[in-house]
């Protein structure tokens, strides 16, 4: 029978605001377009001419498949990780990974973390926050999710108190998307011990980092090296940082190489 198999209303939010503006446009009705999320505009110039020079180009490694690997721009993912950072991040016990921005790896996360093979537990932000991560869980049978807690009086940085026991991935996201939030080197420190001490995996997304102008905000990288036993990853991505480089998918991962090494083989099997 040709017919739905998912549940009625679970279009994409942002989809859904679209879809909204657009028959308010055709209304007549002007709108106050803030583009949170969305930069107005398109990317940069000098973006733009080189990824025109890319697609022109005669390399075969320009054109190939990159699989977990960026032959067609040698050293991408470190180039790309440390210019959004304050210092160098040591060589040993860490990897890296290019990706297709943040949002289309974000359900691979919990994959990596085992959850065709059994149960997982994820926390993110999303109460409120970008709602992808939730989502995503929503569609792994074998994974349960809950928000952490995020409000005005905790200042939309949660406790460990409101870790659950048996949690075994939390997905950040500061610079927090809608609050502004931002994550400093002593909350960062705290969370990664915690998470160290029992055996949770720590990923934050980091789209918003090129937009934070504190000089006590800090990334997840910067402070979970200082932890040898903590299982960690960090996302960038270059939609904020080339001006409205949204639909471009071009962003790397860093994190400790066990991590990084389950994303490298689910990542190679989607």
């Amino acid at each position: 029978m040709r017919q739905s198999r998912l549940p009625a209303g679970g279009a994409n939010i942002f989809q859904k605001i679209r879809g909204k503006r657009a028959e308010a446009e055709a209304a007549g009705q002007k709108l106050l377009d803030l583009s949170i999320g969305e930069p107005k505009g398109p990317a940069l110039m000098s973006a733009r001419m080189a990824a025109r020079d890319a697609v022109m180009s005669e390399a075969e490694a320009m054109h190939a498949y990159q699989y977990n690997d960026s032959a067609a721009v040698p050293g991408f993912s470190p180039r790309f990780v440390r210019a959004h950072l304050d210092k160098d991040l040591p060589a040993d016990g860490l990897d890296y990974l290019p990706i297709s921005g943040i949002k289309p790896i974000i359900g691979l996360l919990p994959l990596a973390c085992g959850c065709a093979l059994e149960p997982v537990t994820v926390a993110t932000m999303t109460k409120p926050g970008y709602p992808i991560p939730a989502d995503q869980c929503a569609y792994h049978v074998n994974v349960t999710h809950y928000a952490l807690n995020l409000n005005n009086a905790n200042g939309y940085r949660f406790a460990t108190g409101d870790i659950a026991p048996g949690t075994d991935l939390i997905m950040a996201n500061y610079p927090h998307n809608p609050s502004g939030q931002i994550a400093d080197e002593g909350w960062w420190r705290t969370l990664c011990q915690h998470c160290s001490d029992n055996n949770i995996r720590l990923f934050n997304d980091a789209a918003y980092i090129s937009l934070s102008h504190s000089d006590d905000c800090a990334t997840l990288s910067q402070v979970a090296v200082d932890f040898p036993d903590l299982s960690w990853a960090e996302g960038f991505t270059a939609a904020k940082l080339i001006g409205n480089g949204t639909g471009w998918h071009v962003g790397a991962m860093v994190g400790s190489a066990d991590f990084i090494g389950d994303m490298k083989e689910v990542k190679g099997k989607t």
